[in-house]
């Protein structure tokens, strides 16, 4: 699953992060049907419902903010019937969506199934059949909005959730977690500079624009090694997808490797084979790219144009 964060203003503390992913296609398979789980990695209280919303298919939902959402997404849950709003690690929510009896323009039938407890789970919690009514346009496309961070929760599709099941019963799987350069505890870091691969995170990244703005600066100086990056094309959101390196399953820490960042995608790859092979190709980086080709994520897979090692301090 491809899953965007957001831009979030200073002043909102909620994250929502968007699965870039069209449901109605997602339905229109043989099966008519879809499943998404929503696997949480660490214990977090949902402060809203997760929710559906229509947009056209000829802009990115990146280019959204949270106002949009709140202006325009329809609740999945209501306070009658919801899943428990405090999560634990290892709890899922799974979703089951269905296309209407006469396709595309009858919208989208779904139902949530609540799963908590972890190792002492208790009986699911299940929803009733909720309808979310066709656009009134054909060229809009649904999706789907998680209210937390993206690097607390885990989206697989039921082929996914099955290799997630079968790891976890092997080993813990870590959290694809990047710690902002300038604070490293203030929150996950999703803007990379491309010149020098440092991260920072939403709001030292915001702080940095407003900065500039205030002393006239053409320039954004990287505040550990100074080298400038001009303007946006010089930066990349970062995509901290969950799960094991999707290269060879394995699961460094931070002690071994920071891994690498691919370009244009952002997809961050946690794993020390490609490190390495960044410092192999160093002198020849197109061969590096001509040997990965394509983002390794099933969710991703777009074509890969550069690949550069990430750095923290």
């Amino acid at each position: 699953m491809d899953v965007v964060t957001l831009p979030t203003p200073l002043h909102v503390q909620a994250d929502i992060c968007v699965i870039a992913d069209d449901l109605l296609r997602m339905v229109d398979g043989k099966s008519k049907q879809g499943t998404i789980y929503c696997v949480f990695t660490e214990n977090v209280v949902l402060q809203q419902p997760f929710q559906l919303f229509y947009y056209t298919k000829l802009k990115s939902v990146t280019q959204l903010n949270n106002d949009f959402i709140k202006n325009h997404g329809s609740p999945m849950w209501f306070d009658y019937s919801h899943p428990r709003m405090a999560r634990k690690e290892g709890d899922y929510i799974k979703f089951n969506f269905f296309q209407g009896p006469n396709g595309r323009n009858d919208g989208i039938i779904y139902t949530w199934t609540d799963f908590h407890g972890g190792e002492h789970a208790q009986s699911p919690t299940h929803s009733e059949l909720q309808v979310m009514r066709g656009p009134r346009r054909e060229d809009m496309n649904l999706y789907m909005t998680i209210t937390t961070e993206s690097t607390r929760v885990m989206l697989l599709s039921e082929k996914s959730f099955g290799s997630y099941l079968l790891m976890k019963n092997k080993q813990k799987i870590k959290k694809n977690h990047v710690d902002c350069m300038i604070i490293q505890n203030c929150s996950v870091a999703m803007t990379m500079f491309k010149k020098c691969g440092h991260a920072v995170c939403e709001t030292c990244w915001a702080r940095l624009l407003i900065e500039k703005e205030n002393s006239h600066v053409p320039e954004i100086k990287c505040p550990s090694c100074q080298s400038f990056d001009v303007g946006r094309d010089q930066i990349i959101r970062l995509k901290l997808r969950q799960g094991p390196c999707p290269i060879d399953m394995c699961t460094p820490d931070s002690n071994t490797t920071y891994g690498a960042v691919l370009v244009p995608c952002g997809c961050r790859i946690h794993c020390k084979q490609l490190a390495d092979a960044c410092t192999k190709y160093r002198n020849n980086p197109d061969d590096l790219v001509r040997k990965l080709k394509s983002c390794p994520y099933d969710a991703c897979k777009k074509m890969v144009e550069e690949v550069i090692p990430l750095k923290q301090g």
